[in-house]
This record gives structure tokens, C-alpha cells and sequence, in this order.
């Protein structure tokens, strides 16, 4: 990603002085709004006796004209970017006040712009009001003359375009967390840091793999800001969060210590400035503008999710293997339902969201079955179609490319043509259904609840949504503003899939990986997404744990994640795959930290351990599934406090102990590294639980810091102060503290017995 604008140059800018006029102080709801013309800034602050700034601009707002352009394909983009020329500092010529609200009307000169010799100004509106939200923020709002912005593009280059940046005031010591999913770090401090939602990448910047990779495809290994949901909205350490209401593509530039540069390529923007005291109602301020995801049914709340395939013999061999064991599944999930395809390199799923025939031709009798044994079937689905199948594919009912083409529903590229994209080889080719087309939004739902939903599928994995091309022509909206949108379009699919006809939710779930700033009002679940199966922060386990706490900070509280991890990577010098040890590991985890307790075979599940290689497994698997179902009840109560609260499940320190911790504790990565590579990770469930993973391979102990107070831990039962504390960790023995003032923790404690009783061996 290039910067729009070295900031020295709008350093540079602010030193102008834009007017002359005395200071101007207007009450807007709670706060008091000041502007000082001397230096262009703009200051919001409590009107109380605490006077709190709650925010202050650097020179109001700049405006520049820039070249930009966004290429990629396959979930990998590059943006390039350059100045063409710069505006003056902005001038202020008059205000308008109301009892809700103060409006600078103000200029920019652009007489430095001496290409377009016939504009001399563009004009400026600056807002500032309460919001009916909440009497906790402020919605600040900056309209641009835009007709110069239009006209530039027409007459010039399609990829010209204005941009507007605001700079806001920052320290040295401030934190910034959030930014979506994020998953190598929780304080964005000194990074540049790009908003555009990707496909994460294999290895986001690990040592050796990242590298290798991007030489053999630009962007396959992505970097540590790579995400697949990226959103204009952080928290602060000094209890302050703004959000950006835009889907735009956006830059924010954090590397000098005093300034934050949010820069934006629109002439129409709007953000709200949050004021609270504690990070978690913070939280709740901003989940006012994301929604809150809506309750899970009681069936996928706990007992183990296989990750299954092969086909309805091998599902029902399986099942038959594990009730030998006396284990109850939940649920199998069969990625592989629609079939599989041969492509270059490996076996890949049909996108021809209908049941195969091939690999199971008694689908109806397997789903029956397993119903009759309390075992729910879950499958899968994406926005994007098959190419071909009506040639390559043996057997098949519906082509579903070729009917969405006939009836408009794809997107389309320049020439009007369904846009045929590729996803990591040349000959795996599909199409995208155009999301922004009310028509085939609900034609797709339909797909989904015949399909699908008619044949016994309670749930599934509603992936990807990252991978609109921004050159596609769309029924409505520019790409370039409906690409980072396009992951809540498509969780708004499955959520209107799964609506009954008087509004009410099916007993269905959908979990997807993808996220805009409006996910968590759709989606029922989010999932990590495919990390590999390592124990680092840059792609790893801890890289799981980081994102968890930072999806709570979007508002996605409810998440889960592919136990084990899914990308394996197998080549000469290149071996990244699922042993044993990290697998134990990751189930323990999970067993604390996720909604539901899934398991993926991954993508290369003959090279790596399963949960069903071997009986040990198995039985390891079964106990700590038999923890995770302990702590639903749990779970629960904290799913209830968040649909009133917006409160996350998953917290890092500095959430439950504001005082005590900053917000990145245990997870500080200060040296812009790529990865935290600590082993000191802690992460909080609600208030009553501190969970302190393995996360060096072979380990058997760790340290663990515990806040104040009194601490007991869960399977020994011994106390601890707070404090620094070296603390066993056998196989099957997570390392989980319950505070001792808890009433859940001995309760679960007590129950400790239905657990215990699966041995966990290696």
C-alpha cells in the first residue's frame, strides 16, 4: 500500500494559517464544541466539570487530489496512489448553531492545483451534532463540494479522485485497538495501516513461509494487516472510539507520535466520536452502530462439530466409530457435499451449491440417521458459482452459473460479461453473484433454504466475501465503495435465508469469516477464518486469540474457530502441518474460548493428525468437548449480557481491568515486527475466568500473570494470589482460573467429573 500523502506534507499544511477570527464555543448535547481559527482546530470536549477532550483536529479537515489505483485479483489487491496536487489550508467564513448542532461553512483554495486554472475553491460544510443514538457521541459530518470531484473524473482520468483526510490528535503512549479483525496485534501505535478487506494470506508475514509464498504468487503469503474484515473504527486508551461510517477504501497513518491521519478517497463523510469511561462501554457505544448478533439456537451450543468428508459411507463409519466410544456428536459438518473437483495442485469444492450425487447418493437416508441419533448435519456455501460445470462435472441437477448469467444475478465486467474470476490456480474458475441486485439476493436465499435448508442441513459455513474485483460493474453502487460492504451483503443472504415469514429466526445457524462495519446485525457466528496450524501470532493459535478479542471490539462477540487450524502447506522446505501436540492444544482452547466446538479436516487432512486418526484422539477430543459443554450455561448468561450490553465473551485484561492493564496486555507487540512472539497470552472469559493457553510446541507449563485478588484454578483447585506464577499444564489439563468471589466457577468445578472420566493421553 502507498500513503496517499507523506504526512510531512500535511504537517507542512497545518503551519498555514487559515483565518483570523476569535475562538467560537457552542454546547452541543453534553459536550462543548470549540473552534480556534488561529490554528484551525477543532475540539470537542466534555462539558462538565472534567472538561475531558473527547477529540481535537489538526487543521480541520485537508483535501488533495489523488491517482489511485486498486488491482488484484482472487482476494489479493494492491493500491497504488499518488498526488497530483494539494489544496490550501481550509478557511472558515461563517458558522450556523442550533440547540443540536454547530456548522463551520468554510473553503479550500485550490489555487495550487494549476492544471485546472478554471477552480479556484471548493466549498466545505463541517458538522457537528448529537446523535439519537446516544447522548455518549457525537456525529461529525464534512460535505464537499463535490461537483469539482465529478467533473475531474469525468475530463480526466478515470482513476483520479478526491481524497479528504482528517487528522485528529493523538500521544505517544496511546493505544489503538480495533480496526476489525485484526489478528497479529491489538495496538496499531506507529503502523500505517490500509482499510481493505482481503483474503488474510498464509503465513501474514512469518519468517521464510510469507516470503516464499509471495514469490510464487504476488500477495498469497499476505502481511500482518491482511484481514478478511477490515473496519474504520478504534478505541483508544483514553476511553475515547471513533468510528467511520464508510465502506470505502481507507488509510490510516499512525507512525508520528501526536497525530492519527485517517485519509479517505469520498467528498461525503461521516464518523461519530464515542465518550466513555471504561472500554467495555465503549464497546457497547459503537455495537449501537454495528447491531448485535442475534442469539444462538440451544443445539450448537455445546458437544463436538466433526469435520468430516469421503462421502455418506465413510460419514456413517465414523459416527458408528465415535458412538462405539460413547461419544454424541452434535454434529458432522461435511464441507464436501456439493463434490469435489481435481484442479492443479489439489481436490477443491463444486460451487454448485446442490447436493452430489457421486459421493452421496443416499444424502436423505445418512441425514435420517443421524437425526435418529441426536446428529445434526452441517455443510457449506459461498457467493461465488462454478465455471463449467455442465462439461467437467460428472453428474449435476442445476447449473447454477449459467442460470444466474441468463437471468442477470452475476457480476459483470467491462464488456457486460459475467466477471469470471480464479481462485489460487488458473483452472479453478467462478463467478460472483452481484449482492447489491435485490433479485438475486433472494433468489440465492432461496437456493440456500431449498437446497440446503430442505435437505436437512441445519447449518453451515458461510464463507469468504472478500474477493469483489474493483474494476466489476455492479447493479448498484461503485465497487469501490461496495467491496469492503460486500461481507455483510452476503452474511444479510444467509440471515434472511434463515427468517421465517413472520421474522422470526429459524433453529438454524450460519457462521461466516468475512466482516464490514453492519456484520454482527446478520451474521449468527464468526469464525477465525483459515489459520495455519502453528502456535504464532502472525498465522497461528495466538493469531486466533488476537482476533477474537479484536472481533469483540467490532462487535462480533459470538466466533469460534477450525480447531487445529485449516491451512497446511506442504512443498520441498515447506512443511506446515497438524501434528498431535498442537492439535491437543488447540481443542483446550477452544473448549474456553469458542461458542462451538468444531473440528476441520483442513486442506490437506491425509498429511495431518485428525481428531479421529486414532482412538487416543478421539478420546482427547471427547473430554475436551465434555469441558466445553461445562462452561455453556456460562457461555449463556454472557450471550444475554451481550444482546442487552454489546459486551464481548472474549477480553483481553485491559477490558475487565481497565486501571490495571492496557488493552494490548499479553499480546504488546512494540518492535512493528509482524508478530508478537511472546508466550505470555492470557484472554479473559466474561469477568469469572482467566485462560492461559499453551502456545510453544511440547510444553508442559507456562507462566501466567493473574490480576489482584484471589484466584483458584479450576482442575488442581489450588489458590493463587494475583501475581506471576509458573503453572502445569499436562495433556488435558488446560491452565483455567476461575476468581474466587465467582459463584459459576465451582459450580463448574463440581461438575469437573464429566470430564475427567475421557481420558487424554500422548
Amino acid at each position: 500500500v502507498v500513503l496517499p500523502l507523506a504526512m510531512a506534507n500535511w504537517l507542512c499544511l497545518l503551519s498555514l494559517i487559515a483565518a483570523s477570527s476569535a475562538a467560537h464555543l457552542s454546547q452541543v448535547g453534553q459536550y462543548a464544541v470549540k473552534f480556534n481559527a488561529s490554528d484551525t482546530t477543532l475540539t470537542v470536549q466534555r462539558a462538565d466539570a472534567s472538561a475531558k477532550v473527547i477529540w481535537r483536529s489538526r487543521g480541520l479537515l485537508a483535501l488533495s487530489i489523488v491517482n489511485m489505483s486498486i488491482g488484484g485479483h482472487g482476494g489479493a489487491f494492491e493500491v497504488a496512489s499518488a498526488v497530483k496536487c494539494t489544496a490550501e489550508a481550509p478557511v472558515v467564513d461563517s458558522n450556523t448553531t442550533t440547540a443540536t448542532s454547530v456548522t463551520l461553512h468554510g473553503r479550500f483554495p485550490v489555487t495550487r492545483c494549476t492544471a485546472y486554472p478554471n477552480t479556484t475553491m471548493i466549498s466545505f460544510n463541517l458538522t457537528v451534532a448529537t446523535t439519537s443514538l446516544s447522548d455518549n457521541q457525537v456525529q461529525v459530518t464534512a460535505d464537499l463540494n463535490e461537483s469539482f470531484c465529478t467533473d475531474f473524473q469525468r475530463n480526466e482520468q478515470a482513476t483520479l479522485t478526491c481524497q479528504v483526510s482528517v487528522l485528529a490528535d493523538s500521544s505517544k503512549t496511546e493505544i489503538l485497538s480495533g480496526f476489525g479483525l485484526q489478528y497479529s496485534l491489538l495496538n496499531a501505535k506507529g503502523r500505517v495501516l490500509p482499510v481493505i478487506s482481503s483474503e488474510q494470506g498464509i503465513g501474514r508475514g512469518l519468517p521464510f513461509l510469507t516470503e516464499a509464498l509471495n514469490k510464487i504468487e504476488p500477495g498469497q503469503g499476505g502481511n500482518w494487516h491482511t484481514t478478511y474484515g477490515a473496519i474504520a473504527h478504534y478505541i483508544t486508551s483514553s476511553n475515547v472510539s471513533v468510528y467511520y461510517n464508510t465502506t470505502g477504501y481507507a488509510v490510516f497513518d499512525m507512525t508520528h507520535e501526536d497525530v492519527i491521519a485517517a485519509h479517505f478517497v469520498q467528498t461525503h463523510l461521516t464518523w461519530f466520536v464515542m465518550d466513555q469511561d471504561t472500554p467495555l462501554d465503549l464497546i457497547s457505544e459503537y455495537t449501537l452502530h454495528s447491531g448485535r448478533q442475534p442469539p444462538l439456537p440451544d443445539w450448537v451450543l455445546s458437544g463436538p462439530i466433526i469435520g468430516y468428508y469421503g462421502g455418506s459411507d465413510r460419514v456413517l463409519a465414523l459416527h458408528q466409530r465415535v458412538k462405539d466410544l460413547g461419544i454424541d456428536v452434535t454434529a458432522f459438518w461435511l464441507q464436501d457435499w456439493s463434490g469435489l473437483r481435481k484442479t492443479t495442485g489439489a481436490d477443491r469444492l463444486w460451487w454448485n451449491w446442490e447436493v452430489d450425487d457421486d459421493s452421496y447418493p443416499d444424502w436423505d437416508a445418512m441425514v435420517a440417521t443421524l437425526f435418529n441419533s441426536n446428529t445434526y448435519v452441517m455443510t457449506y456455501v459461498n457467493p461465488y458459482l462454478a465455471v463449467n460445470v455442465n462439461s467437467d462435472k460428472k453428474h449435476y441437477h442445476r447449473y447454477l452459473f449459467q442460470e444466474a448469467a441468463d437471468l442477470g444475478y452475476l457480476v459483470k465486467n467491462s464488456t457486460g460479461d459475467p466477471y469470471v474470476d480464479f481462485s489460487a490456480t488458473p483452472d479453478f474458475l467462478f463467478g460472483t453473484f452481484d449482492l447489491t441486485n435485490p433479485d438475486a439476493v433472494n433468489w440465492f436465499a432461496d437456493i440456500i433454504r431449498t437446497n440446503m435448508l430442505g435437505r436437512g442441513m441445519v447449518g453451515w459455513m458461510h464463507d469468504f466475501g472478500e474477493y469483489l474485483p474493483f474494476d466489476a460493474n455492479l447493479s448498484n453502487g461503485h465497487p469501490g465503495q461496495v467491496h469492503n460492504k460486500f461481507p455483510e451483503l452476503w452474511a444479510s443472504v444467509g440471515r434472511q435465508a434463515i427468517t421465517a415469514s413472520d421474522g422470526s429466526l429459524l433453529e438454524a445457524a450460519f457462521f461466516t469469516r468475512s466482516a464490514s462495519s453492519q456484520s454482527p446485525r446478520y451474521t449468527t457466528l464468526s469464525w477465525a477464518g483459515d489459520q495455519l496450524p502453528t502456535y504464532d501470532s502472525c498465522d497461528g493459535l495466538q493469531s486466533m486469540l488476537i482476533t477474537r478479542i479484536s472481533k469483540g471490539m467490532s462487535g462480533l462477540a459470538l466466533g469460534s474457530a477450525d480447531i487445529g487450524g485449516y491451512t497446511m502447506v506442504k512443498e520441498p522446505f515447506l512443511n506446515y502441518t497438524r501434528d498431535k501436540d498442537l492439535l491437543l492444544r488447540w481443542m483446550e482452547t477452544a473448549a474456553v474460548t469458542d461458542m462451538i466446538f468444531r473440528s476441520h479436516q483442513g486442506n490437506l487432512p491425509d498429511e495431518s493428525h485428525q481428531v479421529y486418526s486414532d482412538n487416543s484422539t478421539l478420546l482427547c477430543f471427547a473430554r475436551a468437548a465434555a469441558l466445553h459443554k461445562l462452561f455453556t450455561p456460562y457461555r449463556k448468561q454472557l450471550m444475554q449480557e451481550y444482546q442487552s450490553t454489546g459486551h464481548p465473551l472474549i477480553r483481553s485484561y485491559g477490558m475487565n481491568y481497565p486501571n490495571m492493564y492496557p488493552l494490548d496486555y499479553s499480546i504488546a507487540n512494540k518492535t512493528l515486527e509482524p508478530c508478537h512472539d511472546g508466550d505470555d497470552i492470557v484472554i479473559m472469559l466474561g469477568t469469572d475466568f482467566v485462560h492461559a493457553p499453551i502456545v510453544k510446541k511440547n510444553s508442559k507449563s507456562r507462566n501466567v500473570t493473574l490480576p489482584q485478588g484471589l484466584w483458584v484454578q479450576l482442575f488442581t483447585n489450588e489458590e493463587y494470589e494475583g501475581g506471576k506464577h509458573d503453572v502445569a499444564a499436562p495433556y488435558g489439563q488446560p491452565i483455567i482460573f476461575y476468581n474466587s468471589q465467582s459463584i459459576v466457577g465451582p459450580a463448574i468445578a463440581n461438575q469437573l467429573k464429566e470430564v475427567t472420566k475421557w481420558p487424554c493421553h500422548f
